[in-house]
């Protein structure tokens, strides 16, 4: 019963828990940065004889939508990095455990759930979270091109004025803690750190 119980809750802190938050997470990211495109879309429907009333509402949804992301960005700071810090060390231990001589195929199997876990963990969270300030650039380009048209045709600056807003802002970059920011790149040296350590492992092994 304990050895059931004792394999049950480890199953669920490093299996379960990490995938649920991950699916969590990449939904509600995933959600605003729809909301973060329908901003991009408004914009780039607008006409230069546009109503300046719709335009400033369109900015000040982008402003209400930056704070919100920016509340998102310091809830989950914590809960991402102790995630990922459990998919590194399932992938660590992972690699570590490679050293044993005899592996049984039950350990194999636990190895290869923990691995595969941690690997899709990581990527989900990292592709996901990496879109919003991909999809805030595209909106500053978005306003940057509508700026310059209504500079060009000598509107009113007054819409000009408005659309600045948008282009003072911050691109946010969620992260983990603030120690890790999640780009495309993160992948490149997380990976290539796992790739180095297995190398260093098998070259470990064969010594011995």
């Amino acid at each position: 019963m304990m050895m059931i119980v004792g394999q049950y809750m480890y199953f669920t802190v490093y299996l379960e828990y990490p995938c649920l938050f991950a699916l969590s997470v990449c939904i509600l990211v995933h959600h605003y940065g729809l909301l973060i495109l329908c901003i991009d879309n408004d914009l780039r429907k607008m006409n230069l004889a546009a109503d300046p009333k719709q335009l400033r509402t369109i900015v000040n949804d982008y402003i209400s939508l930056e704070k919100k992301i920016n509340l998102l960005k310091d809830s989950l700071s914590t809960s991402l990095f102790i995630i990922l810090l459990i998919c590194f060390c399932n992938l660590f231990t992972v690699l570590s455990t490679s050293l044993e001589e005899e592996i049984t195929s039950s350990l194999i199997l636990e190895l290869c759930s923990n691995g595969f876990t941690g690997v899709i963990v990581i990527f989900s969270l990292t592709i996901c979270c990496s879109k919003i300030p991909e999809y805030i650039l595209r909106t500053k380009m978005t306003t940057r091109s509508l700026i310059d048209k209504f500079q060009l045709n000598e509107l009113d600056c007054a819409k000009t004025v408005l659309l600045k807003r948008i282009l003072e802002t911050n691109v946010i970059h969620l992260s983990a803690g603030d120690v890790v920011y999640f780009k495309k790149s993160f992948l490149l040296s997380a990976f290539g750190t796992l790739f180095t350590y297995g190398l260093l492992i098998m070259n470990f092994k064969k010594d011995s």
